[in-house]
């Protein structure tokens, strides 16, 4: 589902118009970005938990140039869902 879908979506089942729900939506992710940028996480009760989490720095190989590259530490954006959530997927994948 895109970000228009997700947007006309919402903007159907809760009566508001496109904008009220896109400018929702990008206030939404601008909070989540902030907390997330400050260290802590972000629970989503019913969805899931967003969190950082840091990846140590790795030795990486480049095939074209055949030559071994140190990859520095970074910081990457986790997402666990909830059991709730899991346990109404449907079990077998399209």
């Amino acid at each position: 589902m895109t970000h228009n879908e997700i947007v006309k979506e919402l903007s159907l089942q809760q009566g508001k118009t496109q904008k009220e729900v896109r400018d929702f939506l990008n206030v939404l992710t601008k909070i989540i970005l902030e907390t997330l940028d400050s260290g802590k996480a972000v629970p989503l009760p019913g969805f899931g938990t967003f969190r950082t989490q840091l990846m140590k720095p790795r030795k990486t190989f480049n095939p074209n140039d055949r030559k071994y590259y140190m990859m520095p530490e970074k910081r990457v954006i986790h997402f666990s869902p909830c059991s709730s959530l899991k346990s109404n997927l449907p079990t077998n994948p399209l």
